[in-house]
This record gives C-alpha cells, structure tokens and sequence, in this order.
C-alpha cells in the first residue's frame, strides 16, 4: 500500500544522523557556523539557532463517516445504489465539522533545508448528520426512516517529521511525517421510522426505533496518522512566525482506530446499516485539516572555540 510505503520512507529519513546539520570552521582564530541567523548572517552567539519551540493556534475541519457524501461546491452527494436520501436542512452544514487545536512544536533546523520536527497537538473535534431515506420492503410496505449521527472528541496526537525547505533563502517548506493520535470520543446515534414514503423533516414526526446503548456512547480510540502539508516561517531576531495547512489522514479505519466512533461504510457494530454510505464508495479514511498560525522562539546557541 502506497500509505505503509509512506510510513516507511519518513521513518527511515527521521534516522538519518544530526551530522547532516551545522558544519563548523575556524577563521581568524575564531569557531563560526554554517547555519545562517535570523538577519541572513553567520556567526558565533546565534540570535536564531537551529532549536525553536513553537506554538502553534488551529482551526481544524473534521472529514470521515460523520458527515454526508459530497463537498463545499456542490453540496451532498448520495452514492447509494437505491433509496435516496434527503438531507434535513438547516442541521447538517460543514460548519458542523469546524473545531480548533493548540499544538506545542519543536523543531531542530538541520541545515538549510532541512528541519526536524517534533509536535503533541491536542484539540475538540465534532461531526454532526441528519437525513431522512425511504424504504419498500419485500411485502410491499412502505416507510420513512430518519437517521441522526453525531460525535465530538477531545484528542492528543503526537508524532515527528520533516520540514524541507527547497530554497535556502525562502522559509517555504514542505511537511511530511507520522504520528498517533488519541481519542475520548462521545457518540450519538438515533433511526427512527414512520409511515409512507412522504419524508417529514420535523423529527417530533417519527419514533424511535433504535439508539445506541449508553455503554457505546463513550470510547477510546487510537490510530496512526501520515500527516503532509506546506507552511512559510519567517525570523524576526530570536522569534519565528509562521503560517501552514496541514492535512492528517488516518493509515486505517478500523473499530477503535479511528477518530470519529465508527469504521467506514454503512455498517455499525451491531451489524446494522444506519447511514447512506456504501462501503465501497468511502475511499478516504477519517482525517482532519489544520491552518496553523505558530509563534515561536529560537533558542539562542554560543558556538565557541
């Protein structure tokens, strides 16, 4: 698989040695650095040193099996094979998805353009669905289902990477790395029924057929992430300032390796089908996309003789 291939090649990179970083010569009499300051100069009391430790403010957009098939653009999507659903409008906006994190980095600056970074992020993340479907069943009896999926988390994820910086002169970099990350997650999951194939979208309309237990409602989950991306940092004297999108894809979607409650597809647990999402037609895992603003400090470092 191309994402265990991924894995693979970040960690192997993590392992590569530190010597690739400063290289140090004498001159006059003096021990200077190969790695530049904060102002383009090389010295001995570096204001901007290769460490700096960050943090790091995000919204984040939550993507996986607790939200409808389809996108911004052109809205939601049914790719079922037969009974379409309908959306219960006003209650399933991707607003539902947005949340926030706070992340603390640090981050040793190989050499011009290499850094490694090491990061624990914690954060909430939310999902929220509502939709109606029909059903005709094999006698010929006719209903109305109406589906309510949802969940909110509290999550730490904590990994290593790579920034690598294609110009020595830019702070434009791109992210590669590999992480884990935990969950507490609370889930809410609710069918209800009523006659006919007309939908109501009030939900006083039906009644409930199934909820999930109180003993589901609450798990704990962990799942290994590959999270890529790009960012610009830029060093004014001993502080850094920088800006990156950052996506964070799970490697599986398995039960209790996710970040949302459930595994892809329409299945639950118990083996019954309670959302309108085929299987087969969920191609990405759970993930999330942060837009990170970081302020940082570098460490100031005195080479010396």
């Amino acid at each position: 698989m191309k994402s265990k291939r991924y894995f693979f090649a970040v960690a192997l990179a993590l392992m590569l040695p530190f010597s690739a970083g400063a290289e140090l010569y004498h001159s006059g009499g003096k021990t200077w650095s190969s790695i530049m300051d904060g102002r383009g100069l090389y010295g001995r009391g570096l204001p901007n040193s290769p460490h700096t430790i960050s943090l790091v403010l995000s919204p984040i957009y939550y993507s996986g099996d607790v939200e409808l098939p389809g996108n911004w653009i052109t809205g939601n999507k049914d790719h079922a094979t037969t009974n379409l659903y309908t959306a219960i409008p006003g209650v399933n906006s991707k607003a539902n998805s947005i949340s926030f994190s706070g992340a603390l980095q640090y981050t040793y600056r190989a050499n011009k353009h290499l850094a490694y970074r090491a990061q624990f992020m914690g954060g909430y993340m939310r999902g929220h669905t509502e939709f109606t479907r029909p059903h005709e069943k094999s006698n010929g009896y006719q209903s109305t289902s109406y589906f309510l999926r949802d969940f909110h988390s509290v999550f730490f994820e904590y990994g290593v990477g790579l920034e690598i910086y294609p110009s020595a002169e830019a702070g434009f970099f791109f992210y590669a790395g590999i992480s884990g990350t935990s969950s507490i997650i609370t889930r809410k999951l609710q069918s209800l029924s009523m006659p006919g194939q007309v939908a109501s979208p009030n939900k006083s309309d039906y009644h409930l057929d199934y909820e999930l237990p109180a003993s589901e409602q609450k798990i704990f989950s962990t799942v290994p992430m590959i999270p890529v991306g790009i960012g610009y940092k830029w060093n004014i004297k001993a502080f850094q300032i920088g800006i990156e999108l950052i996506w964070h894809p799970a490697l599986v979607d398995l039960h209790h390796m996710n970040l949302d409650g459930w595994v892809s597809g329409n299945i639950d647990q118990a083996g019954i089908s309670h959302y309108p999402v085929e299987g087969k037609t969920n191609r990405w895992t759970d993930s999330f996309t942060e837009l990170g603003i970081s302020i940082g400090y570098t460490i100031p470092t005195l080479y010396t003789p």
